[in-house]
C-alpha cells in the first residue's frame, strides 16, 4: 500500500489474473506481482532479487457468472464490437454501443467482460466503456481470430505479373464499365497501405508487397476474372478469402476498417507482423479519441 512504499518496504500485489495492463502499470510503479496462473515480477534491489516468469495469456476462468460471459472472441458479433470500440468516443454505454456496432446489447453484455478481464478496456461503476487500450483490445482478439482459420473459405493463388498487377486488374474489374460489381475488401499489405500517413510526408511500408490480400464473396469467381492460378500457401502471391462477417465486404474496392487491418497482419505470420507494428507505433503517436 501507500503508507508501505513511502516507508521503503517492498510491496506484492496478489491476484487471480495479472492481466498485460495491472502487469505494466506494477512494473512502472515498482511493485511486484504474482498471480495463481503463474505470472510472477518479484524485485527488490536492495536484496538482490529480481524474478520475473511468464503464466498463462488469459485468466483461468470467466471473471463472470457462466453463460454471461462470451470467451471465444471470433465470430461476426464480437468482432464488430472490437472494431467499433476502437474508434468509440468515451464513456459509451452497452446499449448505445451496441446500436454502433449493429448487434444486441446482449452481445456488448457478453463480449466486454472478456476485454476487461484482459485490461483492454475499463469500465465504470455503472458498465459503460471509459478507457480502451488499442493494443490490448487486438491483442485479447487475436487470441482467438485468425484470417486463415477463422474464415470460411481461403483461395491460395499465383499472379504471373506479380502482385501489384493483380491489383491493377482488381481495380479494373470493378472500374464503373468493369466485369464484376461483388463485394470486397482489401486487408493485409494494402490494407495497411491505406492506413499510413501521407503528411507531411509520405510513409512507406516497412516490407515489400508479397502478398495481395483479398475479402471476397466469391473467391473462386474473383480468381476466374484475374486469371490466377492455384497455388499453395508457399508459392501463393494473391490469397482471396471469403470473410465470415459479411460486413466486410463492399460494392467498390477498399479496406477494411483498420482494427480488422491489424487484426489480419498479426495472424498472416511472417514479416506482416512487422508491419502491425509499424501501424501501432503510427497509431501511438496520433492523440486518443475521447
Amino acid at each position: 500500500d501507500d503508507e508501505a512504499r513511502a516507508a521503503g518496504r517492498p510491496c506484492l500485489m496478489i491476484t487471480d489474473y495479472a492481466n498485460p495492463a495491472l502487469r505494466k502499470g506494477c512494473e512502472e510503479a515498482g511493485l511486484s506481482y504474482l498471480d495463481v496462473t503463474g505470472w510472477t515480477y518479484l524485485r527488490e534491489d536492495d536484496a538482490g532479487l529480481f524474478i520475473r516468469r511468464q503464466g498463462t495469456s488469459r485468466p483461468p476462468t470467466p471473471p463472470v457468472k457462466r453463460g454471461t460471459a462470451m470467451v471465444h472472441l471470433d465470430g461476426p458479433g464480437a468482432s464488430q464490437v472490437i472494431r467499433t470500440l476502437w474508434a468509440a468516443r468515451l464513456p459509451v454505454g452497452v446499449r448505445d454501443l451496441a446500436a454502433a456496432a449493429g448487434v444486441s446489447p446482449g452481445t456488448v453484455a457478453k463480449v466486454l467482460p472478456a476485454l476487461a478481464s484482459y485490461g483492454a478496456i475499463a469500465r465504470t461503476s455503472e458498465g459503460a466503456v471509459a478507457e480502451v487500450n488499442r493494443r490490448l483490445l487486438i491483442e485479447r482478439w487475436t487470441q482467438d481470430y485468425a484470417i486463415y482459420d477463422t474464415n470460411p473459405e481461403v483461395l491460395w493463388l499465383l499472379a504471373p505479373r506479380g502482385p501489384d498487377h493483380a491489383f491493377a486488374s482488381l481495380a479494373q474489374l470493378h472500374a464503373p464499365a468493369g466485369a464484376l460489381d461483388d463485394g470486397i475488401a482489401l486487408t493485409g499489405y494494402v490494407g495497411a497501405l491505406s492506413n499510413l500517413p501521407r503528411e507531411p510526408e509520405e510513409t512507406y511500408p516497412v516490407i515489400p508487397h508479397t502478398l495481395l490480400a483479398i475479402y471476397s464473396e466469391d473467391p473462386s469467381r474473383l480468381a476466374e476474372a484475374l486469371r490466377l492460378r492455384k497455388a499453395t500457401p508457399t508459392t501463393a502471391n494473391v490469397v482471396i478469402i471469403r470473410p465470415k462477417d459479411s460486413r466486410l465486404l463492399q460494392p467498390y474496392p477498399s479496406a477494411v476498417p483498420l482494427p480488422q487491418v491489424l487484426a489480419d497482419l498479426l495472424t498472416m505470420g511472417g514479416r506482416f507482423i512487422e508491419l502491425a507494428e509499424q501501424l501501432f507505433e503510427t497509431i501511438d503517436s496520433q492523440p486518443s479519441i475521447t
